[in-house]
């Protein structure tokens, strides 16, 4: 039984990309027989120190209200290394969690692999507007990718592309995260339960409701979109925005930003904010809403733009980094980083007028596991690259 030891930024209950791709991986090679500790930051005092969830042990480093994820880049390192005597295979992410991983396994000589969801680059400087603080993030992203781990997987062809700029000697494979299809087969709702939807969010029964979720970082391109509705509002007066965004304390601030933006330039009854939601209620969000945008300036996956393809709803996303690779369905492709372009979107997609393709079909729970198993086997019947 192969022991897998998994040392990440954050993970369940805390929601997001990499944290589903986590959570999916661990518990599915617990359903195949593996033995697999997760290793991350208690991010909240209400998170247990230690427990086990679905076969998964989590293991929690206590790090400071502040800065969390920086510091348990220091803090993690003994338990990391006690941890990884009791592993084969240590496995991890970027950013944060790679150094204490790295350093666990070339202390013990477990072998290693490091998964990357993004490569910024020079992109830095675009998403962040100190440039003091976008130099020393590059730096830092940079340091994270010349590590040398055993090996290496890029979740997207997108990133692959981008890494291999970087790293163009080191040896990389893409493995696609994995989506639960089966979540995502809903029934049609009906007039009525849409209608009663939109007067329960606080809209009125004909309003065309554009929906837009997720964390609030500078990538994820919110900026855009907000600037955008006075125009959308002044030729498509029905339009309504509903905005999910969680108040994570990494991202308050960019949240402030946008928040005061909606308040000083768009009336009120335009648009709502609503915090933190459960997956069932984000998936009745998706589901109910007339369009979801997707305004990321950059995404490593993009289970956003997969998820509400597949449940069947008319999507307009920026047509960047791995965008174009994952969409189908009824979508628009928009210019990254652009209000008007936004704009131009909202309005042709209120008229139907929309690009067609399949739905998103190959991205399944069994291939994503198949290849990592796959990938820890022959790891552990090498002989280099401890």
């Amino acid at each position: 039984m192969q022991r897998v030891l998994f040392i990440l930024d954050n993970y369940y209950p805390h929601i997001g990309g990499a944290e589903k791709l986590f959570q999916n991986l661990a518990e599915e090679l617990v359903r195949r027989g593996y033995s697999v500790t997760v290793f991350t930051p208690q991010i909240l005092p209400s998170y247990k120190k230690e427990e086990i969830v679905n076969g998964v042990h989590i293991v929690r480093q206590w790090v400071p209200t502040f800065l969390q994820r920086y510091f348990f880049t220091f803090l993690s390192i003994p338990k990391a290394i006690k941890l990884a005597r009791q592993h084969d295979i240590i496995h991890t992410t970027v950013y944060n969690s790679a150094l204490p991983a790295w350093v666990a396994a070339k202390v013990t000589g477990t072998k290693s692999i490091i998964t990357v969801h993004e490569v910024w680059g020079k992109s830095w400087f675009r998403f962040v507007g100190n440039k003091l603080l976008a130099t020393l993030l590059f730096v830092l992203e940079r340091a994270v990718l010349f590590l040398r781990f055993s090996r290496t997987i890029c979740d997207s062809d997108s990133t692959l592309k981008e890494y291999k700029k970087v790293n163009p000697l080191r040896e990389v494979v893409r493995i696609y995260p994995g989506v639960v299809y089966e979540e995502l087969l809903v029934s049609p709702k009906t007039d009525p339960e849409n209608e009663d939807w939109k007067r329960k969010v606080g809209f009125t029964a004909k309003d065309f409701v554009v929906l837009a979720f997720g964390r609030t970082a500078l990538n994820k391109g919110f900026k855009y979109l907000v600037e955008a509705i006075p125009s959308v509002i002044k030729q498509l007066p029905q339009a309504k925005f509903l905005f999910i965004w969680p108040e994570a304390e990494n991202f308050i601030s960019v949240r402030d930003k946008l928040v005061r933006s909606l308040q000083e330039n768009v009336n009120e009854q335009n648009y709502k904010i609503v915090g933190k939601k459960t997956w069932s209620e984000l998936l009745e969000c998706i589901q109910l809403s007339d369009c979801i945008v997707i305004p990321s300036l950059s995404e490593g996956f993009g289970y956003a733009v997969v998820e509400s393809c597949c449940i069947g709803k008319r999507v307009i996303a920026s047509g960047v980094t791995s965008i174009p690779e994952v969409v189908g369905g009824n979508y628009i492709l928009s210019e990254p980083g652009s209000s008007l372009a936004l704009s131009k979107a909202i309005i042709s997609m209120s008229k139907d007028l929309y690009q067609v393709k399949p739905k998103p079909t190959q991205f399944t729970i069994d291939r994503m596991i198949n290849e990592h198993s796959e990938l820890y086997t022959k790891l552990m019947s090498s002989e280099d690259l401890r």
